[in-house]
């Protein structure tokens, strides 16, 4: 625990510098007369989150993201901090007297949920993806510069997730340990600033929006917690919808003018979120709320950063796959030697779709059902949270009714963004952890604004109540998470380091090229030596004299 907390703090301090330093580069290039020292610790983490994110894109065409880069990356941060160490400083310490200037409950919920996040991330990494293609992904990319072809080898590895490469910079081997530090820290920074913001609207006595901050905190707590230890992208686009949705219900009101940064970190936190998960394409509307004035020079900045975050991720899929977009084989385009053949891609979508919403039946007749035929089976299936979450959503509904009644066209706007991503999620895959921020999102403000329309918190025994049943959600939650809490107190050496990574059996086996087999077949690679594969291998060699030159298929004459 003691190691994750010392690499929380480096990677929080590296990239938290990196925003600041960025956002006056940033500044000077958009000639903004608007002062951009004001903002949280937060923000400028996630604006040098996505700034980095961008620029590892780009370098991994060319170069691996090696440990020299992230050498180059902390060395480069401590030089911006001698550059800018006063403004830093202050920085710093006005957010530790503001953090000293809340309550003695505030304080205590804070460290409450760092040690509880820091007891889920120090657990055993039991998430199969990781196991099998997440942490072996991460090693190609900072071994070798994208791989042509690398999507003959396994399929997942075409999907180009472009968190992979940004997770390469800041994942850490010791010993027999991994540490994937990204999700848990960033997380916990979302869960801090939505602590603040309820606090802040309790306040105020804006309640209906801080019913929105705590419920989302509390849903999306006892969803992500066992899996906080691993560099999985469908965590972290939750985490970048939900600040996304939290940036907008902050700029609601009449005298509310969006500034330039926030402006750019939006742009920034939405092109990549789709290059993370493609199922967050949606997203994009979301821009539009920030766009109250100088629109044109907006739509100007949209377009430089949609292609600066955008095009590596497409080069990526060229090379990975063949394709432009990775597995849609509609847009077929290339014919690269290394080109993955059209019936696995084929085959890979029908079986994320087919996965998703029935599990057991035969993909191709899963392909052929029309969604009246499979809701219901797939509904059934779900677990208790999920049943509740996608019929929270369904029924907000109701808040929309409201909505356009009373004729709050912002929350109609913000309601129909929601609702239009998840329906584009329940059409396509409707894996319930492609959606994670947009069902959070629309459940916490389903509630929130049937609560605010009512004027259901306007007396103050009927807040009595609110807190009770919030008081009774957060020891749900405990009750169902507190085992990796339990496994801490047991297990003494967890204080210090994280339960190590599991490791692999294999075979060496032989095409054109050698490459390793998990033994017995179908199990995981964890982070063995690459290339390592669940299965043999068929048809599949090496297009060079090594694995860096790619690979392509070759069918066997029968």
């Amino acid at each position: 625990m003691i190691l994750v907390l010392f690499t929380w703090i480096i990677v929080f301090l590296t990239i938290f510098v990196w925003g600041f330093a960025a956002s006056k580069v940033v500044r000077i290039l958009l000639k903004s007369n608007e002062v951009w020292d004001k903002f949280g610790l937060d923000e400028y983490f996630l604006f040098g989150f996505l700034i980095l994110s961008a620029l590892t894109g780009i370098i991994s065409v060319f170069a691996p993201i090696s440990r020299i880069i992230f050498l180059i990356v902390f060395l480069l941060a401590a030089l911006f901090s001698f550059i800018l160490f006063t403004e830093i400083r202050l920085k710093i310490i006005n957010a530790y007297r503001t953090f000293l200037s809340y309550g003695i409950l505030f304080k205590i919920g804070v460290i409450f949920l760092t040690f509880f996040i820091l007891s889920a991330v120090v657990s055993v990494i039991t998430f199969e993806d990781t196991l099998t293609y997440h942490a072996q992904n991460i090693q190609w990319i900072q071994k070798y510069p994208v791989v042509p072809g690398l999507g003959n080898l396994h399929p997942r590895f075409a999907f180009n997730n472009m968190f992979f490469v940004v997770s390469s910079v800041f994942t850490f081997q010791v010993k027999e340990c991994m540490i994937f530090p990204l999700n848990g820290l960033c997380y916990l920074i979302l869960l801090v600033k939505l602590l603040t913001l309820f606090y802040n609207d309790l306040k105020s006595k804006t309640y209906w929006r801080g019913v929105f901050y705590i419920l989302t905190l509390l849903i999306s707590l006892l969803v992500f917690l066992p899996n906080l230890n691993t560099p999985s992208p469908d965590i972290f686009c939750g985490i970048l919808i939900i600040y996304a949705f939290v940036l907008i219900l902050n700029y609601y009101g009449p005298y509310n003018k969006v500034n330039m940064f926030h402006f750019v970190l939006v742009n920034l936190l939405v092109f990549s979120c789709i290059t993370y998960k493609i199922s967050s394409l949606f997203l994009v509307p979301a821009i539009l709320f920030f766009m109250n004035y100088e629109r044109i020079k907006k739509v100007y900045i949209t377009l430089i950063i949609a292609s600066v975050v955008i095009l590596p991720f497409l080069v990526r899929n060229y090379y990975l796959s063949g394709y432009l977009i990775y597995p849609f084989p509609g847009i077929d385009i290339f014919n690269a030697d290394w080109k993955i053949p059209i019936e696995n891609v084929t085959a890979v979508k029908l079986e994320i779709e087919s996965f998703a919403k029935i599990i057991g039946l035969p993909y191709e007749e899963v392909g052929k059902m029309k969604i009246a035929d499979w809701f219901l089976p797939w509904f059934t299936a779900r677990d208790f949270m999920t049943k509740m979450l996608i019929s929270v959503n369904i029924l907000s509904i109701c808040s929309l009714v409201i909505m356009l009644l009373k004729r709050e066209f912002y929350f109609v706007k913000v309601h129909l963004l929601i609702l239009i991503n998840l329906i584009f999620w329940l059409v396509t895959a409707p894996d319930p952890r492609f959606a994670y921020g947009f069902l959070f999102v629309g459940f916490s403000f389903g509630i929130s604004y049937l609560i605010k329309s009512l004027g259901f918190l306007s007396h103050r025994s009927l807040l009595k109540f609110l807190y009770g049943g919030l008081a009774i959600l957060f020891m749900v939650i405990v009750y169902k998470r507190i085992s990796f809490t339990l496994n801490v107190l047991k297990d003494h050496s967890l204080l210090i380091t994280p339960a190590p990574f599991g490791t692999a059996n294999t075979v060496t086996c032989y095409s054109n090229f050698e490459y390793r087999v998990v033994e017995p077949e179908g199990g995981w690679c964890y982070y063995t030596e690459i290339p390592c594969v669940s299965y043999p291998l068929e048809d599949v060699f090496i297009r060079g004299k090594s694995i860096k030159d790619g690979f392509k298929v070759i069918r066997q004459n029968p």
